[in-house]
């Protein structure tokens, strides 16, 4: 009965809206894919794509000394994002060797394409690293540093031909970290485009904040309470 009652209030039986930056930020979306005329993108590319693990590293390095803008990286990756572990390599290897200054916009393009692909764990390890990176983002800003999270995710989510549930890990990430405001501002605006989180992302926010406010179930519902918990995201 809980299980039922749950679903129906945070199921919506309209279909999922697609995902509007409009709703989120006042940055206007962005539909254009990655410029091909930058030489150093497409060489970049080639050189990923066509030579053998073992050349195309130290090739890139002598090639570009001074590594690449994060900017450049996102094009990079989104140009060989049918490819995710390269993808994910790429971003490795440039951190590793101090290549790029990866900020929000390179760490979302990342965690989409790995999410596209369903690499859930390493698309999660990477927004708690985007976390801790949105730190040094949001000194004198007023807004969490998941939320900047969220805000980049949702600006970089169409160009990546992402999947929704990048933003369960994203919520998944918060509640582990104890961060449930945050992680219930971010269901909020979810439910409020027509897009619902997974079942056991709202078991798990509910049973956090359950705890919270010293809240527990009525009898014959377990943890979920006769209104399946809902109450608790209003």
């Amino acid at each position: 009965m809980a299980f039922q009652i749950l679903k129906r209030n945070l199921f919506p039986a309209t279909k999922p809206r697609p995902l509007s930056v409009s709703r989120f930020s006042s940055s206007p979306p962005s539909d254009q894919t990655p410029s091909q005329t930058n030489p150093l993108i497409s060489d970049v590319v080639s050189i990923l794509t066509n030579l053998r693990s073992k050349t195309r590293w130290s090739y890139l390095r002598s090639l570009y000394p001074n590594g690449f803008g994060s900017n450049d990286f996102s094009q990079i990756a989104l140009h060989i994002k049918n490819n995710p572990r390269l993808a994910l390599r790429f971003f490795l290897w440039t951190q590793h060797k101090s290549l790029c200054n990866h900020n929000l916009q390179s760490h979302s393009t990342i965690i989409h394409i790995l999410a596209r692909a369903r690499l859930r764990s390493q698309a999660y390890d990477l927004i708690r690293t985007a976390i801790r990176v949105s730190e040094s983002e949001s000194i004198g800003s007023h807004e969490s540093e998941p939320l900047k999270v969220f805000e980049s995710l949702v600006k970089t989510y169409r160009q990546c031909d992402s999947a929704p549930f990048v933003f369960d890990l994203l919520i998944k990430a918060c509640l582990e970290s104890k961060k449930i405001d945050p992680a219930i501002q971010i269901v909020r605006m979810l439910l409020s485009r027509g897009i619902s989180p997974g079942l056991s992302t709202c078991n798990a926010l509910i049973r956090l904040l359950s705890q919270r406010r010293g809240w527990s179930g009525g009898e014959g519902e377990g943890d979920l309470g006769p209104n399946g918990g809902f109450e608790l995201l209003s």
